[in-house]
């Protein structure tokens, strides 16, 4: 059986992606299971909190090797490096590569959309695999969601964040019919809500009118949040943080039961 794998996704910017991939993967370790953290980014934010080491070395290889039509037996296992926790891998990103192979793959003519699956399917030893997406519909999207068993979508109660869901809905439709029909719609993680706002409150409503199904729980708008993921700490280990870091357990299993 395959490792569950999620894409967690949305073409637009600052919604709180790699917050949420950073605080599942604490979740994850919390419940002592053994995560892949793979950094499909070329802003390479991920990488930045979550490996260990918090950066990565001109010399050393990245994901951006294993996914480029250029280089040769390059596996996944061989780029990973130690996550901040125990049971945490993550496979790193860096501009100056993942870039470059984000534009290289637009050319390959075969194969092209297959190459991270190609990838996650040659490792072993996990419970999970989560990716964090760039917030682009280009081809390194397409990778992850034909790697993926489930595509998870962050956004946030916001005009233009939920707008774009359709083009998102719309590509993975087609990578469904074309390349993984075992892809699902894990659901939307809804991130910043606050419900003394108007306009929070009706976005949050369409959102569950649309037919989408919307995660809980749903996750506040609260400094915390990214002042534990900017000193790489859980919210579990931030000073009066950890009703939010059960937040994100519980979010954790509600992605997770029915991969």
């Amino acid at each position: 059986m395959s490792t569950p794998t999620i894409a967690v996704c949305n073409q637009k910017g600052g919604v709180g992606k790699t917050t949420t991939c950073y605080h599942l993967a604490r979740a994850a370790a919390r419940d002592g299971r053994r995560v892949l953290a793979i950094d499909l980014d070329p802003q390479g934010s991920l990488t930045a909190i979550l490996a260990r080491n918090g950066s990565v070395a001109a010399d050393e290889l990245t994901i951006a090797d294993v996914l480029s039509p250029r280089v040769q037996d390059v596996a996944l296992a061989d780029v990973l490096t130690p996550g901040l926790w125990e049971g945490i891998q993550v496979a790193p990103a860096t501009n100056r590569t993942l870039a470059a192979v984000r534009d290289e793959l637009i050319t390959t003519p075969l194969g092209r959309e297959r190459r991270l699956a190609d990838a996650v399917s040659g490792v072993q030893g996990y419970d999970l695999v989560l990716i964090d997406c760039a917030p682009d519909l280009n081809t390194l999207m397409h990778n992850a969601l034909v790697a993926a068993s489930s595509a998870v979508v962050v956004t946030a109660p916001a005009f233009l964040a939920s707008e774009g869901l359709s083009a998102l809905l719309g590509t993975i439709e087609e990578i469904r019919g074309y390349y993984n029909p075992h892809l699902k719609v894990g659901g939307v993680v809804v991130n910043g809500y606050d419900s003394r706002r108007v306009g929070h409150r009706d976005r949050l409503a369409e959102l569950e009118t649309s037919g989408l199904p919307v995660l809980e729980p749903v996750i506040p708008q609260r400094a915390a949040i990214q002042d534990a993921t900017d000193s790489g700490y859980g919210l579990d280990q931030w000073p009066g943080g950890y009703a939010l870091g059960d937040l994100y357990q519980q979010l954790f299993h509600a992605i997770t039961k029915e991969i």
